[in-house]
């Protein structure tokens, strides 16, 4: 049944695994040369001395940059509970207004009691004058007693509501100043780093200028590659429309319950050099590992597939570094800041689930498992 598949189509659609899990993390430099140009140069002449410098002061950076995330994160939940506090003190305010009404009411009500007393109430039946007036008065009556209990239970929820709200404005208020805490803590560290940042350019001595060039102009290429993110994302889009790899290279086999694809890295290496609109990339597959280089940009990333739903794989990039130097998480959620790297594998079959996506030395192998 489905080697009756449309042939074409199918590839195509193998081929939006492969394209989708290699240029998306290199579309990071999908940028022309400009400003690379003139650090790639001073990079490759420098010592190993001089790199090992710039490396710290690059990861001290990026370190800084990161508190001062963590700060902003801070700062917002800070501004959120105290909207969500003042919310909560007019809710108890509203609830203590109408908790008084409640137990006015309910005074008023025992009061007159009171000032009857029961004989009354029994005067009041025995006067009537016939069975309707009779029946008439004891529903009164009736009314009162069941009105007591009502404002009663009504009192008892509405203190048991404010003690609620009042358990929760304390929880509030302790987690603020659980989050002011951490924020201290975090511009500590901050004032810190950024000490550490200072000593080492003094360390430097003479070269301190020179470093600081250096290290300005690193950071001007990395946030270059930052924002390269979307336009990547369009390319991608693009190239899995237009896509095609030919059949012999694609390594299918069925059988009753499954479908299993391959396809090698130099196949998807010889696609991607097609379109100029990219960079040069070059990926390898090892066991459980992918890495995507970009040589020209000396950026270089490694990670895994994971599948997200039945039809959907993710990117999970677990390390990255650029012109050899670590990138930290905080760094590599900065590639990523407008979304996951998430990937829909359409396939011409009208119902199926990916079984399971791995990587092999030099192949990227996936199973799907048709409904039948």
């Amino acid at each position: 049944m489905y080697k009756t598949v449309n042939s074409k189509a199918f590839i195509i659609s193998c081929l939006a695994i492969a394209l989708a899990t290699v240029i998306l993390p290199t579309g990071l430099v999908v940028a022309q040369e400009g400003p690379f140009a003139g650090i790639k140069e001073k990079m490759a002449s420098i010592s190993e001395t001089e790199r090992d410098n710039l490396e710290n002061l690059f990861v001290l950076g990026q370190q800084i940059k990161e508190m001062e995330k963590e700060e902003a994160r801070i700062t917002r939940d800070i501004e959120t509970k105290n909207g969500e506090i003042e919310g909560l003190k007019i809710a108890i305010a509203g609830e203590e207004i109408a908790y008084s009404k409640k137990l006015a009411d309910l005074k008023q009500v025992l009061r007159s009691y009171q000032r009857m007393g029961p004989g009354t109430y029994l005067e009041i039946i025995l006067n009537s004058d016939n069975l309707a007036m009779l029946l008439r008065k004891i529903n009164t009556l009736r009314d009162i007693t069941r009105n007591t209990g009502k404002l009663m239970e009504l009192l008892e929820e509405s203190k048991v509501k404010q003690l609620s709200e009042k358990a929760t404005l304390a929880e509030k208020v302790t987690l603020i100043e659980d989050n002011q805490k951490q924020i201290r803590e975090s511009m500590t560290k901050k004032k810190q780093l950024i000490e550490d940042q200072e000593r080492y350019l003094a360390s430097l001595k003479e070269k301190r200028e020179y470093y600081q060039d250096d290290l300005a102009n690193l950071q001007m290429n990395w946030d270059e590659l930052k924002n390269s993110v979307p336009m990547i994302i369009k390319e991608l889009s693009r190239i899995i429309d237009e896509g095609y790899i030919p059949s012999e290279k694609l390594n299918i086999s069925y059988n009753f319950m499954s479908i299993k694809a391959s396809v090698d890295e130099k196949t998807i290496n010889e696609i991607i050099s097609g379109y100029p609109s990219l960079p040069k990339i070059v990926f390898s597959f090892y066991p459980n590992r992918v890495e995507i280089s970009m040589p020209e940009k000396n950026l270089l990333l490694s990670g895994v597939f994971v599948i997200q739903e039945e039809h959907t794989l993710k990117f999970q990039v677990k390390e990255g570094s650029f012109y050899g130097m670590p990138l930290d998480s905080g760094a590599i959620e900065d590639l990523f800041l407008k979304g996951d790297l998430v990937f829909n594998l359409k396939l011409p079959l009208s119902d199926y689930t990916i079984n399971s996506i791995k990587t092999t030395a030099g192949n990227l192998e996936w199973t799907i498992t048709p409904t039948y």
